[in-house]
């Protein structure tokens, strides 16, 4: 009886057991996308997918600004496995990104990241190459520097209105194609003179591969742990690997081909400076991940970061000066006492610039490129803020649309009023390529250009919708219809 009953409770037990696995399972499973209490606070939650339900297909930003004037500037999402903290003020954020940049400096391990082999600096951590990466930008930003880049600015820009002269509907490609000239000039020291050559097309769209698959892998990094369930698989059964492989293969090979033709060349560039730092490394015996891999993508991301920014932040600059007519002559103003008929901007003049600085500042703030933040940071380990636990590696979601139109910072923040800024501080901190880019860009558009609202066939103007916005983790406004037309100077002097 007894050797029968044995096998019995054998039974019992591995039937107690695993429905005790389930039970821990569902609890686990049920866990999945819940708020722990010390979190900050944020919309309603649910089982396995938290807060994935309620984020929209576009406009985002919309959403993150009316979920910070119900939960506070800073909130949390649970998304799927894992957790997204969003700062939407501007106070806050300078509390932690800024007064905390080591813990915030870190990036989320992106699915991607490892079949880009790591080479994008906002897919890596704070690690070794990231301060290497960061010091050589750096180097390439200064006052000094930025100076032997003025006539590479001058003459895309002088291209840029004369080819805006020419075919006004197309303002657009011009900018794209003048801030991605410069990029390459100063990166490599070749430019791109047509805006529909295969060069230029294949320089301002290398980087679209790597962040499509960003947003097609999201899944991913929403449950980690479905990695593991693909590494059961060949990577070939995978069509997003091998998209992202491809993409990768693609992005590598333009910035190898531009980096030896940087070294070829003759004018001077960033890419020779970082080839030459390097050498110095690998003479001295330091070469350790400053590798030929890594000074070429330090390269490539310099020249995208230039390119992207500025043509979606003039694209801006055209909508505002289009719709705040006394902003723009205000603008033109003080384009005529420092320019006249005789006297095309130039890089000489931009000290001389204030209403203009001030124009600049409000453009960014009114019309913002990483309108999110672009790719988010991550929290490298458990920080405390204002009472709220922020896990370690939580995403840190910078909500720009929400910090930049807080009408307690900005009374009426969705009009476009430069004098809300000081005309004498500095466009960017230690940012002088940039400023430089940017105010001459500004100062030519104003100089040459009276921009205005289209009109219908009853002569009405065509109204332009202000918030519209396209693209994801870098917006540029949607299209919108004006007229740009040549004043008098810009004619006499571009024509």
């Amino acid at each position: 009886m007894l050797e029968q009953a044995e096998p019995e409770r054998v039974k019992q037990y591995i039937w107690i057991a695993s429905i005790a696995l389930l039970v821990i399972a569902g609890i686990k499973l049920l866990s999945i996308g819940s708020r722990p209490k010390d979190l900050p606070p944020g919309p309603p939650t649910l089982p396995v997918i938290g807060n994935l339900h309620q984020l929209p297909k576009k406009n985002i930003h919309v959403t993150y600004q009316k979920w910070a004037k119900e939960y506070g500037p800073m909130f949390s999402l649970k998304l799927g496995d894992s957790t997204t903290v969003v700062l939407a003020d501007g106070y806050v954020i300078r509390e932690l990104v800024d007064l905390r940049g080591g813990n915030y400096a870190h990036r989320p391990n992106l699915w991607v990241r490892e079949l880009f082999d790591d080479s994008r600096i906002i897919m890596r951590g704070y690690d070794d190459l990231w301060k290497l990466e960061r010091k050589m930008y750096h180097a390439s930003l200064n006052i000094n520097v930025a100076k032997r880049y003025l006539p590479y600015q001058e003459l895309e820009f002088l291209q840029m209105i004369h080819d805006t002269i020419q075919k006004p509907d197309d303002f657009v490609d011009h900018i794209g194609r003048a801030t991605g000239s410069f990029a390459a000039s100063m990166t490599y020291g070749f430019r791109l003179p047509d805006k529909d050559s295969d060069l230029t097309h294949e320089m301002l769209h290398n980087s679209h591969g790597f962040f499509t698959c960003v947003m097609k892998s999201q899944l991913f990094d929403y449950y980690p742990f479905l990695r593991n369930v693909l590494k059961l698989f060949p990577q070939s059964w995978n069509p997003l690997a091998k998209e992202a492989l491809q993409a990768y293969e693609s992005e590598r090979n333009v910035f190898a081909k531009s980096w030896k033709v940087a070294q070829e060349g003759s004018l001077p560039c960033f890419a020779k400076d970082i080839a030459q730092a390097r050498e110095k490394a690998v003479a001295a015996g330091d070469e350790g991940l400053f590798t030929e891999h890594a000074a070429q993508y330090i390269a490539g991301i310099s020249f995208e970061g230039g390119a992207d920014t500025t043509r979606y932040t003039l694209h801006g600059l055209y909508k505002a000066l289009t719709m705040f007519p006394d902003a723009q002559r205000k603008g033109q103003a003080e384009i005529d006492t420092i320019c006249d008929a005789e006297t095309f901007p130039m890089g000489h003049h931009i000290k001389d610039f204030r209403y203009i600085n001030q124009i600049a500042k409000e453009n960014i703030r009114w019309m913002p490129t990483a309108i999110n933040g672009a790719i988010p940071h991550a929290a490298l380990k458990e920080d405390h803020y204002r009472g709220f636990r922020i896990p370690q590696g939580a995403n840190i979601v910078l909500a720009v649309w929400s910090a930049n139109n807080d009408d307690k910072d900005f009374p009426n923040a969705r009009d476009f009023i430069p004098e809300r800024h000081p005309a004498e501080s500095s466009l960017f901190e230690s940012m002088h390529v940039a400023t430089n880019t940017l105010l001459l860009a500004i100062a030519r558009i104003l100089w040459a250009f009276d921009i205005t609202y289209a009109k219908d066939e009853n002569g009405n103007e065509i109204p332009i919708e202000r918030d519209a916005f396209v693209g994801g983790l870098a917006a540029a406004p949607a299209p919108f219809k004006h007229v740009v037309q040549s004043t008098p100077i810009g004619r006499e002097q571009s024509g």
